[in-house]
């Protein structure tokens, strides 16, 4: 019998199938880079050279995530799926990939807003496609 928090899959199985699918997002046109993130604020992957602290920027991501999913609770709506945030110079795209994990991606602040979405998309469905 297990005593605490319920068991986790441990870091090093989810990095697997989601290594490539993160890689292969950073290439897409006007990404420049993506983080896979636990909802409770680790970092797993960081595939952006732009970030020069992940763990603090995964803390940030998931810290805006769960207080868009307050608001909108607060609203009576269901838990948002995806966040912007977009700022001069850049733009972020924060999305539920898995029940415990999130997908940041980093684009350029002209980047087509629905070809990032699609890429974004892309990305997730890859991963679980492979175990993720």
């Amino acid at each position: 019998m297990t005593i605490g928090s319920p068991r986790r899959t441990p870091l090093g199985v989810i990095r697997d199938p989601w290594k490539q699918a993160l890689a292969t997002l950073s290439d897409a046109p006007g990404i420049q880079g993506a983080l896979l993130v636990t909802r409770d604020g680790l970092c797993v992957i960081n595939e952006c050279p732009k970030i020069s602290r992940p763990g603090t920027m995964s803390a940030l991501a998931a810290a805006v995530m769960a207080a868009g999913e307050t608001m909108v609770g607060e609203l009576g709506g269901r838990s948002p799926v995806i966040l912007r945030l977009e700022a001069e110079g850049v733009s972020l795209i924060a999305v539920a990939a898995a029940t415990d994990l999130m997908l940041v991606a980093v684009a350029e602040p002209n980047a087509d807003l629905k070809q990032t979405f699609a890429h974004v998309r892309k990305a997730i469905e890859h991963s679980k496609e492979n175990g993720g």
